[in-house]
């Protein structure tokens, strides 16, 4: 094991012992850590390491990163779990990077997933980058790909929309936009919105298409293909 490298051995119940993460130096810099969207045992031994050891911890909801650090034995150790949002003000992003150009590690974790895809993080992202920060991530689960795997079309060329507008006139427009790009489409959408959304799909598209739709959510990664 390198030198200032340690790893914590839990005992097991029954007696068995399981390597839940090591406490390893971290380069200053940005962290994007990949985290399960269904079980919590998805996340990647690398995400945990990371998780233990950066200087800063942040979370686009707070509650949900220190479950799942409880979950995995990882302490904080005094550290505060910075919130950081699509609500969050400026000097939030503006503190990390400070951070960072300070000397400190940064770990970055969205609700569910990886962040940027359909999560915050982007404004960190660039921010970090125009100030010619190192930036790297902790790659992990993600629903674009998950969907694309269970939905039986084909995925040798795809197109991801994100989620789609509240707004039926809005979200009729993007679907028209949508029309003519060549391969599978993929969507995010809400749990309580994906039968309006599937309903607007069959009325422009007709029921012989058979985009995929897929639900995001910190539990599950559903898809809808065709009529729903």
């Amino acid at each position: 094991m390198a030198p200032g490298t340690y790893a914590l051995i839990i005992e097991g119940a029954k007696g068995g012992s399981s390597l839940n993460y090591q406490k390893i130096p971290l380069a200053a810099g940005l962290y994007f850590v990949g985290v399960p969207i269904g079980s919590a045992r998805d996340i990647t031994l690398r995400a945990l390491d990371v998780l233990a050891s950066a200087d800063v911890l942040a979370a686009e909801d707070t509650r949900s990163l220190r479950k799942l650090m409880d979950i995995h034995g990882v302490p904080l150790n005094g550290r505060q779990i910075v919130a950081l949002h699509d609500h969050s003000g400026s000097g939030v992003q503006e503190k990390l990077v400070a951070a960072i150009r300070d000397g400190q590690s940064v770990a970055y974790a969205s609700e569910a997933g990886m962040p940027l895809i359909a999560d915050p993080g982007f404004e960190l992202s660039r921010g970090v980058g125009e100030a010619g920060l190192m930036l790297t991530c902790a790659p992990g689960p993600s629903a674009l790909p998950t969907a694309l795997a269970l939905g039986g079309l084909p995925t040798d060329a795809f197109f991801f929309a994100g989620f789609l507008p509240n707004a039926t006139a809005a979200r009729k427009a993007a679907l028209e936009n949508l029309r003519e790009i060549p391969g599978t489409l993929v969507f995010y959408e809400s749990p309580k919105r994906l039968g309006a959304c599937c309903a607007t799909r069959q009325m422009y598209w007709g029921p012989k298409d058979r985009p995929p739709f897929a639900a995001s959510s910190p539990r599950n990664s559903k898809k809808c293909s065709g009529s729903p």
